[in-house]
């Protein structure tokens, strides 16, 4: 038996370079280089290959030919196993940083199914674990680092990003599309990306889940940081428009393109991700990407808003003037479609497509809603022939304007309530219930203020004619409320003024 040793000793010290001494404390050795763990841990496989070959012949050739009593081969694992314990404990003495801390879970984990499929031995043979529990706590030292390192490296992207966003002292980059970006999620995701494969690598699903939720943070804090500088710098722009640098428009266009790509990016990261865990694992993690993907997403319809507030501001002291005397006079209107025109050459030109028809909705919706609002402006007046053709006309003008942006039923529907509030202005006095009623079913939320400001503002209509079409509308609408219909909301809701 004592031969049998020295042959498993001499085995041993060729496999790992030196011999075995149970009774050394591995933490009393010389501490390892991080070049000499780095060096160690790339050829661990070759060391588990080689224990598992040793081992095989072990259990093929010599283990037969002793009693089973003996316990021959039970021996031998034995002996190998601590031998590689001896050599893990020694590594774990070393300089560990977080690629080490993976490498160590990694090959730990494989070495245990390798050997027990290898050898069909049971797991309660390879006692000590070659991390002694560890597993759990190197775990989180290793979240640690990746929490430490994510922060910093995302805290100095984001002031750089921000600096040249609030100062914009040149435009933003273009893709190979030609559409303005950032650098912020190429080189936010290039980090993200690392750390979640070296995570997959380690071939640990819970450590891919919270390697994950510590992006996860990361991506929250970034949508937190973007949504308040967005707004500053809005606040910015209409509070100090004579001190605030050129260019904040272009910026918000490349901001809105890069959150999402940003969103595609962390549905590529959640396939990659999941492929490596079991399903138990998969579920947090698609619940977990799911809304950060969201934030993305609500960061880039922000902008969108932002976008359409920004044309907005242009635009409304014209709006201002709708219905008044110099509506008459000139055709106003005109202006508000050439600049919306400006303002979507600009979009088109380097706005992601569905961002931009995005942005261009807004602008449908803001322009029908605010020009149902004018009907309340300060001096407006409706004379006839003369309100009704221009009403026409400026429907006519942003019809054209917007179906060369968008699909032709969506402008229709959003000025279809024009066309029937000019025909609210256009009806005689004795058939105006008609057109009203019509326009009721239409559009149950009508308010019966709205069409009373009307009737007011009509100089064919005196107040007498007012009167009695009121009382006959309103007990219209009182004997139709029971129907439950004039719950449903619609563009007549969204105004502010009625």
């Amino acid at each position: 038996m004592d031969r049998l040793s020295r042959a498993i000793d001499y085995r041993i010290e060729v496999i790992f370079g030196q011999p075995l001494d149970s009774t050394k404390d591995p933490t009393s050795e010389p501490a390892l280089s991080t070049e000499q763990v780095d060096e160690a841990l790339a050829s661990f496989g070759d060391v588990t290959e080689n224990v598992v070959h040793n081992l095989a012949l072990a259990q093929k050739f010599i283990a037969p030919c002793f009693p089973p009593e003996y316990n021959i081969f039970p021996f031998f694992v034995s002996r190998f196993h601590q031998a590689m314990f001896k050599h893990t404990q020694r590594l774990l003495q070393g300089s560990v940083d977080g690629g080490i801390i993976l490498d160590l879970l990694r090959v730990s984990q494989e070495y245990n199914i390798t050997v027990c499929q290898s050898l069909g031995i049971p797991q309660e043979w390879l006692e000590p674990k070659l991390l002694q529990g560890k597993d759990e706590a190197l775990i989180q030292e290793y979240l640690s680092i990746v929490r430490r390192k994510l922060r910093e490296w995302m805290d100095n992207l984001m002031v750089t990003e921000t600096q040249e966003f609030t100062s914009r002292t040149k435009p933003p980059e273009l893709d190979a599309d030609g559409l303005y970006c950032l650098q912020a999620s190429v080189i936010m995701f290039q980090i993200v990306n690392e750390q979640v494969d070296l995570a997959c690598e380690a071939n640990r699903g819970r450590l891919v889940l919270d390697v994950v939720g510590e992006c996860q943070t990361i991506f929250r804090s970034t949508q937190q940081q973007w949504k308040q500088l967005i707004n500053s710098e809005y606040r910015r722009q209409v509070t100090q428009p004579d001190d605030v640098p050129a260019g904040l428009v272009d910026y918000i266009i490349a901001l809105a393109n890069d959150q999402l790509r940003s969103a595609e990016h962390t549905e590529n990261v959640l396939q990659r991700a999941c492929e490596t865990v079991n399903r138990s694992h998969q579920d947090r993690l698609q619940a977990d990407l799911t809304a950060s993907m969201d934030g993305f997403l609500a960061i880039a319809q922000l902008c969108c808003t932002t976008l359409a507030q920004i044309v907005y501001n242009d635009v409304t002291p014209v709006f201002q003037q709708l219905f008044t005397p110099a509506w008459y006079k000139e055709d106003i209107m005109q202006a508000v479609v050439l600049t919306l025109q400006d303002y979507t050459s600009d979009f088109r030109g380097h706005l992601n497509g569905f961002l931009c028809d995005k942005v261009i909705k807004d602008l449908l919706e803001w322009y029908s809603i605010n020009y149902l609002d004018s009907v309340h402006n300060k001096h407006a007046r409706f004379t006839r022939p003369a309100s009704v053709e221009k009403f026409k006309s400026d429907i006519q003008a942003a019809e054209e304007y917007f179906k060369s942006c968008l699909a032709p039923e969506v402008v229709d529907e959003w000025l279809q309530p024009l066309r029937q509030t000019c025909a609210l202005i256009e009806s005689s006095p004795t058939l105006i219930f008609l057109d009203f009623y019509s326009m009721k079913k239409q559009y149950p939320d009508l308010p019966l203020s709205f069409v009373k400001d009307i009737l007011q503002k009509r100089e064919d209509v005196d107040k007498s004619q007012v009167k009695e079409i009121m009382e006959t509308l309103t007990s219209k609408v009182k004997n139709d409320a029971s129907t439950g219909l004039h719950n449903r909301q619609t563009i007549f809701s969204k105004l502010s003024n009625y």
